[in-house]
């Protein structure tokens, strides 16, 4: 490294540390923070690779970073600690050899500056004769006996805690990072320690459920050798019974019968989520007899719209499906059949709806919607075909016929001319209803956002043959595999491809246009003047997807924000519907699109309290502020 910057480090790091570790400065400190501050201030004298100093210094980092904002009356503590975290990120965290660089300079700058003690001057003594005294036998020194210490909470410190679903041979089912779910079998804990002790130490967890009680304990013997990572013992049996209640657990570890530290872990219910991945629609009789087969196509004459759907789910039992059918001209029919699963994946027959007349269903598009729970699983449209093309009525020949002479042929007359113009009429008016564009058994999607690109093939580094604004209307063409990219056409007739995670269904687009329209204009402004407007389209049509029931007409949004510190992968969207208020955080995969991993439902409106705005989003935390002025802090859960 560059010696001048090197030094600066240097400087920087030595000024931060000896601000906050001042008296005066420590008694402001949370005890986290003040043990990350001293932990990380420590660690520039180790073996890099031996004593795993990038995972300490990574860990401590990130508690620093969580308390930044907690000393607003002092916002030099911050100052010094995003200084002392910077060089820490930048000298302890990349290699080993950055890091001897800066053990060595830091030792040797230490060196330099540190006071020599001068001897004290001899002073002159005049010798004296001494007389001899005999000698004094010498009295044996029996060695001492060193006391026999005892490890405990204050010699090792749990900086933080991740933990794991196992079987019983120890068979990784869902691992660190994962949504640990009711039904788990064993759960066992990863433990960062920060510490200087060597030597063995017994770490005791106590689990207490969200209700309370107490439901046992285990107790890890552990060689600890410095810092770092240690696992404990899992927990709980292989019937899945154990951890049986979502919502919050609380993990204490005891050490030698002193809590060292507490843990929220979050188990959430059992997923009894129903994914439909195909449907296919024939049309049957009023005995459920096939007359049209699934995936034909179907016309004006179906009888029964009846469902095929192939779905995967980890649900048992008898299941209600309801169904709701949406005419072309938005007329809505809905109803219901019960099907009883047993297995992981199945495919049903699903009962149809219609007459046995077959007057049912007219020509056009038709959106067939299925909920279970009122949670909407899957949109489908079908096209309904006119069975035959009209034709104009064929004109009666004029044979004579007995009596009437001119009478009878001006009568002919009058029904000829009277066939030809009721059929120009007809005719007239059944073309002019017609989409003479040839896409009006085309399903209709929308461009999510400003900006989204048409490309001229199914690939990013395609030529573009338009920019999109949103709510473009785009007419599905056809699909490419299950590549996720569509071939569409625009009401101008440009036509390329684009990913459908650039697309919303007409019904999403809708229902987000009605959002819009509901908010405050100063909020819609702030959402459409943010950076990154797919992400947090795709979010929102996520939201409809997640709470189907909240997201009523009426919904309309409070506040939106990215996370400051990983903006393109987290947003978070209060939303009110007049009744109840919820914060919602999502974060999203390396293609942008959402994940419905971090989700709060965190008030319901009572005595006029309500959420007002977002105050903080980070990776970590989301505070929310309410109408009675207070904040509401929660954690973000992996």
């Amino acid at each position: 490294m560059n010696p001048i910057l090197l030094k600066q480090r240097i400087t920087k790091w030595i000024e931060a540390c000896q601000f906050l570790k001042s008296a005066e400065i420590k008694e402001q400190l949370d005890t986290d923070e003040w043990t990350a501050i001293e932990e990380l201030s420590n660690l520039w004298n180790k073996n890099f690779t031996a004593n795993g100093v990038k995972d300490d210094a990574l860990a401590h980092i990130d508690t620093l970073k969580r308390c930044e904002d907690m000393h607003p009356n002092n916002l030099k503590i911050k100052e010094m600690s995003k200084a002392l975290t910077g060089v820490a990120r930048e000298m302890m965290t990349k290699d080993e050899a950055t890091y001897n660089e800066f053990k060595e300079a830091l030792k040797k700058e230490i060196k330099q500056n540190r006071p020599v003690p001068k001897a004290p001057p001899t002073p002159k003594v005049t010798p004296t004769v001494k007389p001899k005294v005999p000698a004094t036998p010498k009295t044996p020194v029996i060695p001492k006996t060193p006391p026999r210490t005892t490890v405990s909470d204050r010699d090792i410190k749990i900086v933080t805690v991740e933990n794991r679903n196992v079987d019983y041979d120890g068979n990784v089912i869902d691992d660190f990072g994962s949504k640990l779910k009711v039904g788990s079998l064993y759960i066992s804990s990863r433990l960062h320690i920060a510490t200087s002790y060597v030597g063995e130490a017994v770490i005791e967890t106590r689990f207490v459920d969200p209700d309370g009680k107490e439901r046992g304990s285990t107790s890890t013997k552990f060689d600890i050798n410095g810092s770092g990572n240690y696992r404990t013992i899992s927990y709980g049996n292989d019937n899945g019974n154990y951890w049986n209640k979502p919502g919050y657990w609380t993990l204490k570890y005891y050490i030698n019968g002193r809590e060292a530290h507490t843990h929220k872990l979050y188990i959430y219910p059992k997923d009894n989520k129903i994914t439909i991945e195909k449907v296919l629609f024939g049309n049957s009789d009023e005995q459920s007899n096939i007359i049209d087969d699934y995936g034909s196509t179907l016309y004006t004459n179906t009888k029964y719209l009846r469902p095929k759907i192939t779905f995967s789910t980890a649900r048992r039992g008898n299941t209600k499906f309801e169904i709701k059918i949406t005419s072309p001209s938005g007329k809505v029919s809905t109803y219901d059949t019960t099907i009883n699963i047993t297995q992981d994946s199945e495919t049903w027959n699903l009962t149809g709806w219609g007459n046995d007349q077959g007057t049912f269903y007219t020509a056009g598009q038709w959106k067939v919607q299925f909920y279970v729970d009122n949670v909407l699983l899957r949109t489908e449209t079908v096209t309904i075909h006119s069975r035959t093309t009209p034709r104009p009525p064929v004109t009666p020949r004029n044979t004579g016929g007995g009596g009437g002479g001119n009478s009878g042929k001006g009568f002919v007359n009058f029904l000829k001319w009277a066939v030809i113009i009721g059929t120009v009429l007809f005719a007239l008016n059944y073309f002019s209803r017609m989409d003479c564009s040839g896409r009006s058994d085309l399903p209709v999607e929308y461009a999510i956002a400003d900006g989204v690109k048409l490309y001229q093939q199914p690939k990013l580094n395609s030529v573009v043959n338009q920019k999109l604004n949103r709510g473009t209307k785009l007419y599905l063409v056809e699909r490419e595999g299950d590549t996720g990219w569509i071939k569409v056409e625009t009401d101008d007739g440009t036509k390329g491809y684009i990913h459908e995670s650039y697309t919303l269904s007409e019904e999403m687009h809708t229902n987000i246009s009605k959002l819009f329209a509901n908010s405050d204009p100063a909020v819609v402004d702030k959402f459409q003047r943010m950076k990154y407007q797919v992400m947090k389209n795709q979010a929102l049509a996520d939201v409809y997807r997640f709470a189907p029931g909240f997201m009523t007409v009426n919904a309309k949004i409070v506040d939106v924000d990215t996370a400051a510190d990983k903006p393109y992968e987290q947003v978070a969207f209060l939303i009110t519907d007049g009744t109840s208020t919820f914060a919602v955080a999502y974060s999203f995969n390396a293609d942008g699109e959402p994940k419905v991993t971090r989700y709060s439902a965190l008030h319901e409106k009572r005595n006029d309290t309500y959420f007002t705005a977002i105050s903080l989003f980070t990776a970590y935390q989301l505070k929310v502020k309410t109408s009675d002025g207070k904040t509401v802090t929660v954690d973000i859960f992996k």
